[in-house]
């Protein structure tokens, strides 16, 4: 009894410590070829080469009882198969494997030989099968030639080598890599040495993290970490352990150490559970199967320390903490892992590289349950070179050993990160795909999110919204067939705004608009020129709109003066200027020139800033020199800023009728009083490759469009721009001719500019109103009233500049408010 039981544990081992593959096979359907004898007095061979390392443990042959011949007709008996080592029978014998017989059909079986005893072979080497009978014989397939080894019969001839091979499978016994290591709860340990002590010594950071499977619920069971280690002093830096029914984790800030804990009996037995405890110098956390389920306040760093790490053990004296069970996987970062990577990552291994790896052990070592005396070292799959030192392991047999089973399956790698190209960009209002990117290294596929962490992926690539311009950020994973995932990539999408005016880069840039007004304004007592600029300094001289090329024929420019406002007729004849100091850097401004007969002057958002009286008898001189907008013939009056909604009227616009335009644009155009060339600038997308778009448009009734000329239309300057003060489709209320008055006597706005408070004068204490809205159309504030002053605190707003909109029963009046 003692013996068979023996027998079978030793057999019950071996099956457990190796699986059976076939190895060489060489079995065609076909039955083709021929019976060959097997007798006292005849053999066949084949010779192989093996393809695996392990134990050829068994051989398969096809047989028959062929009754066409005395020599194949089946007589029950013994037979013989024998292992010769190399190609033919010079060779050692390597096992001799006598079988009995009893009964053939008479069409082909497939005979199974074990072994009498499992031979070690090595993939490349050859080897050579015999079979004979010993007073037994029977018919034996001898296929039509096809594989690479020698085919032999009556005691190695080769004569028939060329046309015939023996049909046979070789079946191997190879070994079953372990996949983790079991510790015995007395005194197996795995050292690391003081190295990753002194790493840690200041730092703020961890994330300790295994898979285990604990045996016993009784005591403590250190599975990572530096306590009482190699002496039993009661310091650390760090512990993650099995503490009775509960995982904790253990850290000391520097001022004494405290831990977090799983809820009591959270540890099941003989079950795998992975284990993390992160702690970002403040917080420290604990997660269970890649749940959080407790965190603390702790705030501190390392101290300094002269312990030593070591995994499933420590020297302390007052308790055994040696851990009882199985780990694997084992993982320490200078790094707080979120929740998403230790999910993402905990069911696969890790490829070694990522970022904040200190150390990594897979335990992929030593072959399952066999003698593993040998492998007394913890491979770290870091380059870091943190190996861990085995002590005092049995490293034979079914436990204190190399084992397999973990739940990670080894050669399941967790996924690099995608590849992404970002940013992605459209325009606004374009049509949209699907976002791409391709799968990292070890992935299957992606999984699309809308934050960097949290929510729930999607495998639906996201198509971005092109509705409205700003940037979007989007995020990829790849993940792999066991559900692993990488970290997540940002991906930025951008939607570049519909632009609403032109940035001049002040060397050569100008829109060349032709000769026809210039035809159109000879001999003209009346004008208006308006726009809206913006420019980054107030040095040197840029042209607004003018047809001055220096000549004796210019009729009119309207330009900067340095700090100023400057507008003249003919060649300097008659010049008025805004003063020193009219002008502000990166502060958007409505400019007019008019002239009335009798007077040329300046307006700055909609207040007179500069006044020249004219004879009456002078008039535009005659001339065909071309207009252009942000150049003149000079090469150093090239305009340098944002230019917008720029106007040529053939009448003196009164004040009330510029103070009423000059935030919005004209409605009505195809019916405007005397308007010659109306640009609105609403062309391309912001700082976009607007290389296409070299066309100003006139929308009024002239049609004169403008000729981009020199503009490098494809980056942050020199391009069609967004962000003016004018918004795109908020049109203007049209003025009756009492509304002239009305709006001038009636509503006035101070100070203007303004730090914080906005006073608003109502002198017929009209019900009425007033929002304050963003250049982006956003309404910010809100107020209504009917007293004759009030006032609107802008205190909270950011400084720039903002629409005041007041409306009354009857009209809508909108104007310009600069914050402070």
């Amino acid at each position: 009894m003692k013996l068979k039981l023996y027998f079978l544990l030793c057999t019950l081992f071996h099956l457990s410590s190796y699986s059976q593959t076939l190895d060489q096979s060489y079995a065609p359907a076909s039955m083709g070829g021929g019976i060959f004898s097997v007798s006292s007095t005849q053999n066949v061979g084949q010779s192989f080469t093996a393809g695996l390392n392990g134990n050829l443990s068994q051989v398969n042959l096809r047989l028959i009882n062929s009754t066409a011949a005395p020599s194949t007709t089946f007589i029950p008996g013994d037979f013989q198969l024998r292992i010769f080592e190399g190609s033919g029978y010079g060779g050692t014998v390597l096992n001799t494997t006598v079988i009995n017989i009893t009964s053939v059909p008479t069409s082909y079986i497939e005979q199974v030989i074990t072994l009498s005893s499992a031979i070690p072979i090595t993939s490349g080497n050859q080897y050579t099968i015999d079979f004979r009978g010993i007073d037994g014989t029977v018919g034996i397939q001898g296929a039509n030639p096809g594989y690479s080894g020698d085919f032999f019969f009556a005691n190695g001839n080769t004569a028939l080598a060329n046309s015939y091979d023996l049909w046979f499978k070789t079946f191997v016994a190879t070994p079953t890599p372990a996949t983790h290591l079991n510790f015995d709860g007395i005194n197996d340990s795995v050292d690391l040495g003081n190295s990753l002590t002194t790493y840690f010594t200041g730092r703020t950071e961890v994330t300790l993290e295994a898979w285990v499977r604990s045996e016993t619920t009784s005591e403590l069971g250190v599975i990572v970490g530096n306590y009482s280690n190699p002496t039993s002093n009661g310091t650390m830096q760090m512990l993650l352990r099995r503490d009775a029914g509960a995982y904790a984790f253990w850290v000391d800030n520097g001022s004494g150490f405290t831990n977090v804990q799983t809820a009591p009996g959270s540890v099941l037995l003989n079950t795998w559970q992975h284990v993390a405890g992160t702690w970002d110098g403040t917080t420290m956390r604990i997660y269970l199967d890649g749940a959080l389920v407790a965190s603390t306040t702790h705030s501190g760093a390392f101290p300094a320390s002269p312990n030593e790490f070591a995994i499933g053990y420590n020297a302390f004296s007052g308790a055994n903490e040696k851990f009882d069970g199985d780990i694997d996987d084992l993982r320490i970062w200078d790094i707080t892992r979120a929740i998403e990577q230790i999910n993402g990552s905990k069911d696969c291994e890790l490829q070694g590289n990522e970022s904040g790896l200190l150390a990594y052990y897979n335990f992929n070592q030593g072959i399952s349950q066999a003698d593993n005396s040998g492998v007394t070292t913890l491979i770290d799959n870091t380059s870091n070179g943190y190996d861990g030192n085995l002590t005092n392991f049995t490293l034979n047999g079914a436990s204190s050993n190399w084992l397999s089973g973990s739940v990670v399956t080894t050669g399941s790698i967790v996924p690099s990160i995608p590849s992404v190209t970002s940013p992605v960009t459209y325009n606004e209002g374009d049509t949209a795909t699907p976002l791409t990117a391709t799968v990292g290294a070890n992935g299957t596929g992606l999984l699309w999110y809308t934050s960097a962490t949290g929510g729930t992926g999607s495998s639906t690539a996201p198509t971005p919204s092109t509705a409205s311009s700003g940037s979007t950020s989007y995020w990829v994973s790849s993940v792999n067939a066991n559900g692993c995932e990488s970290d997540r990539v940002e991906m930025v999408v951008n939607v570049n705004a519909t632009a609403t005016h032109l940035n001049f880069d002040g060397t050569d840039d100008r829109v060349n608009i032709g000769n026809t007004l210039a035809t159109t304004f000879n001999g003209g007592n009346f004008f208006t020129v308006e726009a809206y600029i913006n420019i980054p300094n107030t040095t040197g001289l840029k042209t607004i709109f003018n047809n001055h090329d220096g000549g004796p024929n210019t009729q009119l420019n309207l330009r900067v003066n340095n700090n100023t406002l400057e507008g003249f007729m003919g060649f300097g004849t008659y010049v008025a200027n805004s003063g020193s100091n009219t002008l502000s850097v990166n502060t958007w401004y409505h400019v007019a020139m008019v002239y009335n007969d009798s007077t040329l002057k300046l307006y700055l958002d909609g207040v007179e800033v500069a006044s020249t009286n004219v004879p009456l008898s002078y008039s535009l001189i005659n001339s065909s020199q071309t207009y252009a907008i942000g150049a003149s013939g000079y090469s150093t009056e090239v305009f340098l800023g944002d230019i917008d909604e720029l106007r040529v009227w053939n009448r003196a616009l009164p004040v009330a009728e510029i103070q009423n335009n000059m935030n919005c644009e004209l409605p009505n155009v195809s019916t405007q009083n005397g308007l010659l060339r109306y640009y609105q600038f609403n062309q391309g997308f912001d700082s976009a490759n607007n290389m296409s778009v070299t066309t100003l448009p006139d929308i009024s009734n002239s049609a004169n469009n403008g000729t981009l000329s020199n503009f490098s239309l494809n980056n942050a300057t020199s391009n069609w721009k967004s962000g003016s003060v004018v918004m795109t489709g908020n049109q203007c209320t049209t003025l009756s001719v009492n509304d002239y008055t009305v709006i001038e006597e009636n509503f006035k706005l101070y100070p203007n500019p303004t730090a914080d408070i906005l006073k608003i004068s109502n002198a017929k204490r009209s019900k009425c109103n007033v929002d304050i809205i963003d250049i982006n159309g956003r309404v910010l504030m809100s107020k209504s009233f009917n007293e004759t002053h009030s006032e609107m605190n802008l205190g909270n707003l950011a400084t720039g500049v903002y629409i005041v909109k007041i409306r009354t029963n009857s009209i809508e009046i909108v104007k310009r408010v600069i914050k402070k």
